[in-house]
């Protein structure tokens, strides 16, 4: 087994014990190492999503009264399916960044 100082440095971690994996080689997401929910699951999923390699899509969300909450007027069933971008939102490479905006 290779020791951490005999790793080249791109290799070693500046953690001293391993992140949980989700799996599939991928860390876990925050609220999954912590072992504690998450105060905002929405984020924390779509955060899930990038540490997976997985584009998260922006959609509208409903009211408490059933409305659509995004203030663009979506009606019936497209309520909190709605997509809140424009075109080309299949190329975007977003960034954790992007995400918490």
């Amino acid at each position: 087994m290779t020791t951490e100082q005999e790793r080249p440095p791109e290799a070693q971690s500046s953690m001293s014990s391993p992140m949980p994996e989700d799996g599939n080689g991928k860390p876990a997401p925050p609220s999954e190492r912590r072992g504690t929910p998450p105060e905002d699951p929405p984020l924390e999923a779509a955060l899930a999503f990038l540490v997976r390699g997985w584009a998260p899509i922006p959609l509208c969300w409903p009211t408490s009264e059933g409305a659509c909450g995004s203030g663009r007027g979506h009606q019936g069933n497209n309520i909190g399916k709605a997509l809140l971008l424009g075109a080309g939102y299949q190329t975007l490479q977003p960034t954790e960044a992007d995400v918490r905006r």
